[in-house]
């Protein structure tokens, strides 16, 4: 029963591939003929070959416009996703020379106020470190600031702190790596002062305002407006000689204000002028009589021998007299 309905079935497949298998022997017979004429005359088929391509030019341009403006559109659209990428590499390249043009700007504005800061003249022999406010400390009864810098960096109580246009303070608390600077304008400072160019003393005093005041001023003394106001260096506070402000005009009070070479507003780089009030070191009692017991031996030798001389003509000249009595 099987074998019958294979054998069928056989049967139909070969039936069916009949056309098929005829239609392939064809045109293999007419392929090979094709190409024995073809390799016998050249020739035979120029003028069909010429008559089909003519026949087929004007569809394949007809075909061509679609697909060239389809390849057209896809080169477009990839030089799209070119430039898109092009412009997000370029709009990073473009903040990150923003980043270097703020930090070369940052550099430039910090190398001036170093400059302007190296400006301020100081007595060659005293050493400085220089640092920056990191906070202020500002109140109805408070004026100061605090810097970077503190006893590591051999910053004292008392010295003072300039600028890059004067003095602003000094330094009242100095803690390991930071310290407290009393600023000018504080209602406790007081800094004996010159005022020039007559070099009258007098004592600068703060009271919270922009500017602070001259005290002790002689009597009758009014100084000129525009007089230049620096450091004295009495008591041995602060060095002498530091640039502060200039005189301005009277205020009601009989006040002379002195206006700051320094905008304590802006303030951000300073200097601490590590300054130490030279000592005189007592000469101790035991020392001085050593020393002139010294100067005594030395110089008895030479009175000896004009004493002898004084005393044997003292004695002739007795003899002499009482001969002649």
């Amino acid at each position: 029963m099987i074998d019958r309905v294979s054998r069928s079935q056989a049967g139909e497949i070969s039936k069916r591939s009949r056309p098929y298998v005829t239609l392939l022997a064809f045109l293999i017979f007419v392929s090979a003929v094709l190409l024995f004429v073809g390799r016998a005359d050249p020739t035979a088929f120029e003028k069909s070959r010429l008559w089909v391509i003519d026949g087929v030019a004007p569809f394949l341009e007809t075909v061509s416009k679609p697909v060239m403006s389809a390849i057209d559109y896809i080169g477009r659209a990839d030089d799209l996703v070119a430039l898109y990428d092009e412009n997000d590499r370029l709009r990073e390249e473009n903040q990150q020379l923003q980043d270097w043009r703020e930090a070369a700007i940052g550099l430039e504005q910090k190398l001036e106020r170093y400059q302007a800061l190296l400006n301020v003249q100081i007595d060659p022999k005293m050493e400085f470190v220089t640092g920056r406010v990191i906070a202020e400390s500002g109140g109805p009864f408070l004026k100061t600031y605090v810097v970077n810098l503190g006893q590591n960096q051999a910053v004292k109580k008392g010295h003072a702190v300039i600028d890059s246009s004067g003095l602003i303070g000094r330094v009242v608390t100095a803690g390991q790596d930071a310290s407290r600077i009393l600023l000018l304008t504080d209602l406790n400072s007081r800094v004996p002062v010159f005022v020039e160019p007559e070099h009258v003393r007098a004592i600068l005093s703060g009271d919270n305002r922009n500017s602070p005041f001259l005290d002790h001023l002689p009597k009758n003394y009014q100084p000129q407006v525009g007089s230049r106001v620096v450091t004295s260096g009495d008591g041995g506070l602060l060095p002498p000689g530091l640039p502060i402000g200039m005189v301005t005009q009277q205020q009601p009070g009989g006040k002379f204000r002195v206006a700051l070479f320094s905008n304590l507003s802006q303030t951000d780089f300073v200097r601490v002028v590590q300054y130490e009030f030279p000592k005189v070191v007592p000469i101790e009692p035991e020392a001085n009589a050593d020393a002139r017991q010294s100067e005594t031996e030395e110089e008895s030798p030479a009175e000896g021998p004009e004493a002898s001389v004084n005393t044997s003509a003292v004695a002739s000249g007795n003899a002499g007299a009482g001969n002649a009595q």
